[in-house]
């Protein structure tokens, strides 16, 4: 940079030395080059002797010289004991054109020049903007079939709708921070010994059969040992073609079924309780006499009462009907539900719920029979991979999940 004093020569007149030196050594603080032209030899001399105590032995400064009076400047002890670290002009020269042949040369000289170094420096700061540029577009780039990643990251901030056309990817994104208590170190040795085995079919399988809502009938702790002969018994049943339950029907059978479902195992005692509460709710009507009046009370006859122990045996009987009709039924419902008794080590207590409630019913129970076949073959099958998969360490685990 070059500070030129021309324009302010007449003010710089007016200040003490003093003020002058101190403003020129403020520029040399902010330049690394200073040129200084058109003064007197007598300002001039004191300005260098001061720059060069202050500055110039310091071997980090270079001073160019050049007006009329530069022969006698030269001359200086301070100039002469320099030596080197002075640039002498011997003619009067074009200083701008000096100027521009020793920047332009500069680049010719050791690395340790100043342009060599800004060189390097630029070439370096481009190297830094095209890594931040690749970075910003890691980010921010999207193909046809993905989102950017900022994209994702928004996503995983909002609460989706099943609905949404963003869902999608919502359902891959959703987890924040995903794997943070491990290294990328971890992460990346994981992902490879992952990507070069055969577990991520395996896992893709397995997770195709837990997510199956079928699937979840099953409980989750299986005998596998014990499936062999589960599958054999369903195939007796579904060959059985009794295997139905066949109800006595009346119109006191409703409500055993509402019971027994609440209640499966009814003993004999619960079922005397229960017909004699169903007789009382179906036939209270013979147990009531209508309110007469007493002047005709006073000509009961016979028949009344021949109708009062007609209504009473009656009710009797209807009491005797219902028990006999709900033993029978319950005798029944027992024996079907022994023969599935064995699949509650394998269904889930809704499933099996589900199973009772069909059989209490009188429903043909084989499509569901064989569709439980199905599902138990399909759980069989799987075992091996399952058991593979349960066996990841965490890292492998949570990796495979996230994805």
């Amino acid at each position: 940079m070059v500070n030129d004093f021309d324009k302010e020569k007449n003010v710089l007149d007016l200040y003490n030395f003093s003020y002058i030196s101190e403003l020129i050594l403020k520029y040399s603080y902010e330049y690394e080059h200073l040129i200084i032209t058109e003064h007197s030899y007598e300002c001039l001399l004191d300005i260098f002797n001061y720059l060069l105590s202050d500055f110039l032995f310091n071997k980090k400064q270079i001073l160019v010289l050049s007006n009329t009076y530069i022969n006698e400047i030269k001359e200086s002890e301070i100039i002469t004991s320099l030596g080197s670290r002075v640039i002498q002009f011997k003619e009067n020269i074009d200083i701008d054109a000096c100027v521009k042949e020793q920047i332009l040369s500069l680049p010719q000289l050791t690395g340790k020049t100043l342009i060599s170094k800004v060189n390097l420096l630029s070439r370096n700061i481009d190297k830094n903007v095209n890594l931040i540029r690749s970075i910003l577009s890691f980010f921010t780039d999207q193909s046809e079939k993905s989102l950017s990643i900022l994209d994702k990251y928004t996503i995983t901030n909002n609460c989706l709708s099943k609905y949404d056309y963003l869902f999608k990817y919502y359902k891959i994104f959703r987890i924040k921070k995903p794997l943070e208590k491990y290294s990328y170190s971890e992460i990346y040795s994981t992902v490879n010994k992952l990507i070069n085995s055969d577990v991520i079919k395996r896992y893709i399988r397995y997770r195709r059969f837990t997510n199956n809502n079928m699937i979840k009938i099953l409980k989750d702790k299986i005998n596998y040992n014990e499936l062999d002969l589960i599958i054999s018994k369903i195939d007796e049943l579904v060959k059985d073609a009794e295997f139905k339950i066949s109800f006595i029907e009346s119109q006191y059978t409703s409500d055993f079924i509402e019971t027994f479902s609440i209640n499966p195992d009814m003993k004999y005692n619960d079922i005397n309780n229960l017909v004699n509460i169903v007789n009382f709710k179906y036939n209270y009507h013979l147990l009531t006499q209508k309110k007469k009046n007493k002047f005709f009370g006073l000509f009961k006859n016979k028949k009344n009462l021949i109708d009062q122990e007609n209504n009473l045996t009656n009710f009797v009987n209807f009491e005797n009907q219902i028990k006999n009709e709900y033993l029978i039924n319950l005798e029944n419902l027992n024996f079907h539900l022994n023969k599935l008794k064995f699949l509650k080590d394998i269904l889930k207590k809704e499933a099996y719920n589900e199973l009772f409630n069909k059989l209490i019913k009188g429903e043909d129970l084989k499509e569901i029979l064989v569709l439980y076949k199905k599902i138990i073959n399909l759980c069989y099958g799987i075992k091996d991979i399952k058991k593979e998969i349960e066996s990841l360490n965490p890292i492998e685990s949570e990796i495979l999940n996230y994805c």
